[in-house]
């Protein structure tokens, strides 16, 4: 009887460990009710919000007959920032062998404006691609798109910063709709909404637009940087930006800041005593719900239970 309960009771646990390849960063596929688009990899996952601000300047083009920008949506906070924010997860988590790189985790940062009461388990693609925004350290067609390295943290967990990859191919990019960051509600819902919804990215220095040279006296590669723990994390995007409609282009500094809080439900535990971000890969180990993370020591606790009232009932007790 003992046996039988104990061997019951490991079995999710011993499943676990045949769909689990510990070079890997993916979860065991036993974890009923968890998203694996998202949730898939080992690590930590924060949900938070994340503050959009834009520091518009002066393209300083107002001469220039051969400009086709000559819009002027958003223009009057030329010298002004704008500000608004969405609702966003980051997920800090294990490398992927998929995509070899020096990075010492892997970084993804999804959100969404924040009138859609969004649930991270589906329905991103729903949404109008000017209401959210997604940013990836890697993925499977660029190994590095964001370089960065571990540095020294005041906290108990881990920091890292760098920058855009030099390798890359892309920039960050962004669609924003900014009818409500500048002010024109009139234009929500209607067909003058078209001329707020911009397309663009962060510049680096082999921008293929070189205009920025008539705004800017240098440009810097986008910044990157990530502080971590059991608790909470901190996301910080630093760079210039170029933005355009058919009509309207739009330019100047731009910080996209994350703040959030562990997701504990989803989380694998941070071990925080190393000299690089480690988890201990517990979600799935030992149930196969989320909330059934059940620790080998109760399994065999609830054996030890179940033996000792079988010898009780058998009149051989302890004693």
């Amino acid at each position: 009887m003992f046996l039988t309960a104990l061997l019951l009771c490991l079995l999710p646990w011993a499943l676990a460990q045949v769909a689990y390849d510990p070079d890997d960063n993916s979860r065991p596929n036993n974890i009923t009710g968890l998203y694996y688009p998202v949730y898939g990899s080992t690590g930590s996952y924060y949900n938070g919000s994340i503050t959009f601000q834009l520091d518009l300047q002066d393209r300083n083009l107002d001469d220039d007959d051969s400009d086709e920008y000559s819009g002027t949506v958003c223009h009057s906070f030329i010298d002004k920032s704008i500000s608004f924010t969405y609702t966003a997860m980051a997920a800090i988590t294990k490398n992927s062998p998929d995509y070899p790189t020096t990075n010492p985790v892997e970084i993804d940062l999804y959100a969404v404006d924040e009138a859609f009461n969004l649930t991270w388990s589906s329905g991103m693609r729903n949404y109008s691609e000017y209401q959210t925004f997604e940013l990836h350290s890697a993925n499977s067609a660029i190994q590095k798109i964001w370089d960065f390295s571990l540095r020294n943290s005041t906290s108990p967990g881990f920091k890292v910063a760098g920058q855009l990859s030099k390798e890359g191919v892309q920039t960050q990019a962004l669609k924003l709709n900014l009818t409500h960051a500048c002010g024109d509600e009139s234009a929500a819902g209607t067909r003058d909404e078209d001329e707020y919804l911009f397309d663009g990215g962060l510049v680096t220095p082999n921008w293929n637009d070189f205009t920025w040279e008539s705004w800017a006296d240098s440009v810097p590669w986008p910044s990157l940087e990530v502080e971590f723990d059991n608790n909470k994390a901190s996301i910080e995007i630093g760079g210039l930006f170029s933005l355009f409609t058919a009509s309207t282009a739009i330019v100047g500094r731009i910080t996209i800041a994350f703040l959030g809080n562990l997701d504990e439900l989803r989380s694998d535990e941070l071990l925080t005593g190393g000299d690089r971000p480690e988890w201990n890969g517990t979600l799935g180990f030992y149930g196969e719900g989320l909330d059934a993370n059940l620790s080998l020591r109760a399994c065999i606790v609830n054996g030890w239970l179940i033996l000792g009232s079988t010898l009780l009932a058998m009149g051989l007790g302890f004693w």
